[in-house]
């Protein structure tokens, strides 16, 4: 077969008037054609994974569980995640995910930049506690340390931010919704993980202004 095709004449961009300065990109602009997605299907997907399910009136759920210590929180998570067929979010398997990667091989470390920061990280914080059980049982005799791979530490908030707000966008949280089960605790983790702040430019060299967070007030 000798296929011979061709645009058709509507991709194609419109003559501008001879007043008109063609070099002008913003000039030239309304003349141009209107692409809705010039790099193709994979480049948006997730535009239009959006487009579908506002086609559809699919709205994602989103559910938060709050409440003190023993009150019901996963008890209640559970059942309206079975109820409305979504998923369930918790802080805790953030905190054993990032255990799992920085468990990883080192090779694999080397290639992943979230695992690598929390292996740096939790190792300082294992060889802080080394260190405080050696100076605190010096004058024990025969003391060994604990071994560093059966110290358990608390994973800093920084990795489970960034570990949930991965987690939120992936694909069944983004078109099903989810549950929050007892997290975000405060303010400050919703600031972190919820609130999106516009980056600053200085103007005349046009950098990203780095700017640090402010201290919030107690209470």
């Amino acid at each position: 077969m000798n296929i011979k095709m061709r645009s058709s004449d509507v991709f194609k961009d419109k003559t501008p008037p001879e007043e008109v300065d063609v070099e002008d990109e913003k000039a030239m602009e309304p003349f141009k054609f209107k692409w809705h997605c010039q790099k193709g299907i994979i480049e948006n997907a997730l535009k239009l994974n959006i487009e579908f399910n506002e086609a559809r009136d699919l709205e994602p759920v989103k559910i938060l569980i709050t409440g003190p210590p023993a009150s019901g929180k996963t008890f209640y998570s559970n059942k309206i995640s079975q109820f409305y067929n979504i998923p369930r979010v918790h802080a805790a398997e953030f905190a054993e995910e990032a255990y799992k990667l920085s468990n990883l091989d080192e090779e694999v470390i080397a290639e992943n930049e979230l695992a690598s920061k929390i292996k740096e990280k939790l190792d300082a914080l294992k060889d802080d506690v080394i260190a405080k059980l050696t100076e605190e049982n010096e004058a024990v005799e025969d003391y060994e340390p604990p071994e560093k791979e059966k110290i358990h530490v608390r994973v800093p908030d920084e990795f489970i931010y960034e570990l949930m707000l991965k987690r939120i966008n992936e694909n069944d949280c983004r078109n099903r919704g989810y549950i929050l089960d007892g997290f975000p605790r405060s303010y400050k983790d919703c600031n972190y993980v919820f609130m999106k702040k516009l980056p600053k430019y200085d103007p005349d060299t046009g950098d990203l202004i780095e700017e640090e967070e402010p201290e919030l007030e107690e209470g």
